[in-house]
């Protein structure tokens, strides 16, 4: 397959160009439909989400419309998990989750691939790919397209950075050790008592911290500080 003249395209191509690419090398190895979807963080709400597809768009109106990303289990599985998910019909449990499928199914996604998105300054998502032919391709033909899904993958992301991850500003805050340990324990959801008791200093000094957290990223409430910190690779 010519990854390199695709490479080349990847790296200076529009969205139009890089997505048509893109489909291009995964219907190569079988698989019509791609969807691109990337999170700049983790529980970012929907209208920050970066999606790129050539699937129908009435078929993505209606995802986002339903909220099926809250059921989808291949969603939830990139959001856990970096290992590809081969999934079919049997992956879909509960009911809901068995709507999603049906309506999937009648806009041509029956089968597919999905591979998580992990990157370095916190952003999750997934690159589906999926095919009217899978269920009857065979198990051992997925299998043998995963090396190129992968690449294609890392591609994608590699490519849409650029347009689906906010840029880091030139003048970030220079946080203290003790400030970024702060403000991870808060993104993983510890109160400042909790704080306190993990880095052996009071409530009272987490909280003095935290405003200088706040002063030097100029706003009112530290999980808006924190939500910056991910974004600009500040902590993970």
């Amino acid at each position: 397959m010519e990854y390199l003249g695709c490479l080349d395209l990847l790296k200076s191509g529009t969205e139009e160009e890089i997505m048509h690419s893109l489909a291009d090398t995964a219907a190569n190895v079988g698989f019509e439909k791609i969807i691109f979807t990337v999170f700049p963080r983790r529980n970012t709400q929907s209208g920050s989400t970066y999606t790129y597809s050539n699937c129908a768009p009435e078929w993505m109106q209606r995802y986002e419309e339903q909220a099926f990303a809250t059921i989808d289990p291949c969603m939830e599985h990139c959001m856990n998990r970096k290992l590809p998910l081969i999934w079919d019909e049997t992956h879909f449990v509960t009911e809901q989750q068995q709507m999603l499928y049906r309506e999937a199914c009648s806009f041509g996604l029956p089968a597919g691939v999905t591979l998580p998105v992990h990157g370095d300054r916190g952003e999750v998502g997934m690159l589906t790919c999926a095919t009217a032919q899978a269920p009857r391709m065979a198990l051992d033909d997925i299998v043998s397209a995963l090396p190129h899904l992968v690449l294609l993958r890392d591609l994608a992301f590699e490519s849409f950075s650029r347009f689906a991850v906010p840029p880091r500003p030139v003048d970030v805050p220079k946080l203290s050790r003790r400030e970024t340990e702060c403000m991870k324990l808060n993104a993983a959801g510890k109160t400042s008592w909790e704080i306190g008791k993990l880095l052996c200093i009071t409530e009272s000094c987490v909280n003095f911290h935290f405003n200088n957290i706040r002063r030097k990223f100029s706003v009112s409430h530290r999980h808006e500080a924190v939500i910056r910190a991910l974004e600009w690779g500040l902590i993970n």
